[in-house]
């Protein structure tokens, strides 16, 4: 099975399945926060899970892209979803989408117990010893002070700040700031 699970003693990352469909669904209609700080739309209605169910499916067929469920310790529910995301993919100029590039996110009572940290790591080792990718790519908004804290506990370092202006895809989501994880 392609993705494989991730597991760590805090966290683990399980292929998503359309059996989530349903929990993925009550959070993005629920949590509107989540939008302002990810790719997500406001608010989330069924074409956009239909969508985003149909692309996953067509990712991990093609392995361009892994999505996990969150899945803490303490029970089998779904807290939010990891991605990586345009795997082995090249780098565009003036694109705000990285090749080699997580995404996450979690619901607000899953929050500040370590799971996206966990689960990140997890994520940025499958793309270096399963995926054979030597740097990882992430980007957060600029004043994502929440997601920019996992994103240095984890290890990357801040590269630049790119401003939405200055990219010429409609996938942006605002100014990012990047940073960059090389395998060592």
């Amino acid at each position: 099975m392609w993705p494989p699970a991730l597991e760590n003693q805090d966290v683990l990352l399980r292929p998503l399945q359309s059996a989530d469909r349903e929990a993925v669904f009550a959070a993005l209609t629920t949590f509107s926060d989540i939008s302002l700080w990810t790719r997500i739309p406001y608010p989330y209605e069924r074409a956009h899970l239909d969508q985003f169910f149909a692309s996953v499916d067509a990712w991990h067929r093609s392995r361009t892209d892994a999505v996990f469920a969150i899945i803490g310790p303490e029970s089998d529910d779904l807290l939010g979803c990891c991605g990586v995301h345009r795997i082995g993919g090249d780098y565009k100029e003036r694109s705000s989408l990285l090749p080699d590039e997580p995404g996450y996110w979690l619901a607000p009572d899953a929050r500040g117990r370590g799971l996206m940290t966990a689960g990140l790591r997890l994520a940025c080792n499958f793309l270096h010893n399963d995926c054979g990718r030597p740097l990882v790519n992430i980007q957060t908004k600029v004043g994502n002070t929440r997601s920019r804290a996992v994103i240095e506990r984890v290890g990357f370092v801040y590269t630049e700040t790119v401003y939405a202006s200055a990219v010429d895809d409609d996938a942006t989501c605002g100014d990012c700031d990047r940073f960059v994880l090389r395998q060592e």
